[in-house]
């Protein structure tokens, strides 16, 4: 790559590119309006990946300089632009190097605990599809980034309907008049934020470490440091007593490769476990973090030790989330049980529906060999019901476990609840190992 400071990267869906003749057209027009507004001559303007970095190159040093110096990010909204799969996340690492390079970004929560990014600047989306195919069909842009906007309602407002209604890749497909206003709008909107570009990274940030910036939660640095009074508010057990302690949560999703790519939806609800977990600790003011691990890797004792063991010395409250499919195998089964039997506090967690029978007699015929032994009750086992098929059961396993781990952590031992009547002995409460709605418990 040349010593040229982009004016702006180009981040795309390589699945849309590659048959879509009218994106690669959009493309060259828009660099060609930025690169004569800036008198640039024949000199490139714009960073796309194909385009500058030659082959054999290394890529993601090219692609974080990149990002690390380009003035201005232009995002091709589409559904594949938002893509939940693992695989194909570089649009969301991007968005995310970008954010990093924004010290007035900041990330707030909504009343369900949702968090949004706030005070991001000069990020410059283009809507590439209709609207209404964005965002009523496919529920996007994610809620993560909604507070960025896509519209461009400087223009005039006929010329504002059509954009929406259509999309540049309809309005790129007749090139006409219509098509040469919005372009000349969009280069005259990059070469002003140009003008105010944000501060580099020193040093260049590796884009493959970055979050998901539309699925993943902001990381604990990049939330505002927690209250000294926050961070020894552990909230509440059983009965009500409040207790002293940690307030992080690790999450571990255990399942199969193949499934790694989705996100999971145990209970065929609009969330995924890791959505439904966060909505959980957010609204009890906790700091979260999730970690996904695949039981038929090479490493995965290793590494699902290595992050248990450091949340137990470090006082993090650990949960496994365990698919009930990887107790179906009895070699990533015997795997799970051996780290499960070395010393460490924690939950694990299996999460299923009672409409899925075969999940369900799985976990019922290998659920035993996840207990701890009489003589190590350091995790506790909770599964639902058959009875169970909506997210309530699971909402209280979650806080069920997460108040019995941060009673170890805090006691070592098992919490007590004072009765009001301070004459009779204290009552222990009790923390069940199945949860079963019909004793209440959802």
């Amino acid at each position: 790559m040349n010593d040229v400071v982009p004016y702006f990267f180009f981040s795309y869906s390589r699945a849309d590119w590659i048959d879509d003749p009218y994106l690669k057209r959009f493309f060259k027009d828009l660099e060609r309006r930025v690169a004569g507004a800036r008198g640039l001559g024949e000199r490139q303007a714009a960073f796309r990946d194909e385009v500058i970095i030659d082959a054999g190159a290394d890529w993601v040093s090219e692609l974080s300089r990149a990002l690390q110096t380009s003035k201005v990010l232009v995002c091709i909204y589409t559904a594949n632009f938002f893509s939940e799969q693992r695989l194909h996340e570089f649009c969301a690492k991007e968005f995310t190097t970008f954010l990093k390079r924004n010290p007035e970004i900041r990330y707030e929560r909504d009343g369900a605990g949702r968090y949004m990014v706030r005070g991001a600047r000069n990020i410059l989306p283009i809507l590439w599809i209709k609207e209404r195919e964005l965002t009523e069909l496919n529920n996007l842009p994610p809620y993560a980034v909604r507070d960025i906007q896509y519209t461009i309602k400087e223009l005039q407002a006929d010329l504002h309907q059509i954009y929406k209604q259509q999309g540049m890749y309809l309005i790129t497909t007749n090139r006409k008049g219509t098509y040469r206003r919005i372009l000349d709008h969009l280069a005259a909107a990059i070469v002003k934020l140009s003008d105010n570009p944000l501060p580099s990274l020193d040093p260049p940030p590796n884009v493959t470490k970055m979050r998901n910036a539309f699925w993943d939660p902001p990381t604990v640095d990049e939330l505002p440091a927690v209250p000294a009074s926050a961070q020894q508010s552990g909230g509440t057990v059983a009965g009500g007593a409040s207790v002293a302690g940690p307030s992080r949560i690790l999450g571990l999703e255990v399942r199969r490769r193949e499934d790694a790519t989705c996100q999971w939806t145990p209970y065929g609800g609009p969330l995924s476990l890791r959505g439904l977990v966060e909505e959980i600790v957010v609204l009890r003011h906790l700091v979260y973090s999730h970690e996904t691990f695949d039981p038929s890797a090479a490493d995965f004792s290793t590494a699902v030790w290595s992050s248990l063991a450091k949340a137990t010395a470090d006082n993090v409250r650990p949960i496994l989330f365990v698919h009930p499919a990887c107790l179906g195998n009895e070699k990533w089964r015997n795997a799970l049980v051996a780290v499960l039997r070395r010393d460490w506090r924690g939950g694990v967690i299996i999460p299923v529906d009672a409409a899925d029978k075969a999940s369900v007699d799985c976990v019922e015929k290998f659920e035993s060999v996840l207990q701890p032994p009489p003589e190590k009750l350091n995790w506790i086992v909770v599964r639902p019901s058959r009875t169970t098929r909506v997210e309530a059961g699971f909402r209280t396993a979650v806080l069920s476990v997460a108040s019995e781990i941060l009673a170890r952590i805090v006691d070592h031992a098992d919490v007590q609840q004072l009765p009001q009547n301070r004459d009779v002995l204290p009552i222990r409460p009790r923390i069940a190992n199945i949860l079963d709605t019909r004793r209440g418990l959802s």
